[in-house]
């Protein structure tokens, strides 16, 4: 049993796969491409309101949208500041307590930076996520998006992004439920 478990991260791991041929079952090593490309699509906001607000998703490739929910409101300015101050005082530091990183308020939400230890061959980056918070179609519509900072990343951290999306979102609709007059209407994230 081990042998086989070790045999399949193996091949997960470095990206080939294993033929079992022959009367013994010896394994034949075939390579397979670690990369596949990647898949763009096209802008589906177009500048004119739409009926469905999940077809908004701005200008970016999918690889790099990983969270995008929409709000209703009748008074979304209110709602505006609220939903920014929000985000800004989530705790993306105790998600990720052996992650070191540093986030930073901007004008539309937070900017969170991935740190490692800086080299002569790489920088202290090593990717992060960007919050946004804008509104959308007319003054009645907010739409909060995360979108991966590949700048400066050499490991994916994909698990790192994962736990901040499903964590944040976790507290994001209770924290909508508080609200009186606001509504979420739509949630995509990459791990649905």
């Amino acid at each position: 049993m081990i042998l086989y478990l070790t045999i399949f991260f193996a091949v997960c791991y470095s990206a080939k796969s294993f033929v079992f041929e022959g009367k013994h079952k010896t394994p034949i090593i075939h390579r397979v491409p670690a990369v596949q490309p990647k898949a763009k699509f096209s802008p589906l906001y177009s500048g004119q309101p739409q009926d469905d607000d999940s077809a908004v998703f701005e200008s970016t490739s999918r690889d790099e949208l990983l969270m995008c929910v929409n709000f209703q409101s009748i008074v979304i300015q209110d709602y505006n500041q609220k939903l920014q101050s929000f985000v800004q005082s989530f705790p993306y530091a105790a998600v990720l307590p052996v992650q070191p990183m540093h986030y930073v308020p901007s004008e539309n939400g937070v900017t969170i930076t991935f740190l490692r230890k800086k080299t002569k061959e790489k920088g202290s980056q090593d990717g992060g996520i960007q919050i946004d918070i804008v509104s959308i179609h007319d003054d009645n519509h907010l739409q909060l998006t995360m979108e991966r900072i590949s700048e400066g990343q050499t490991v994916s951290k994909i698990f790192s992004e994962k736990l901040i999306v499903i964590q944040l979102l976790d507290r994001l609709k209770s924290w909508v439920d508080d609200q009186s007059g606001l509504e979420i209407t739509s949630v995509y994230h990459k791990w649905m």
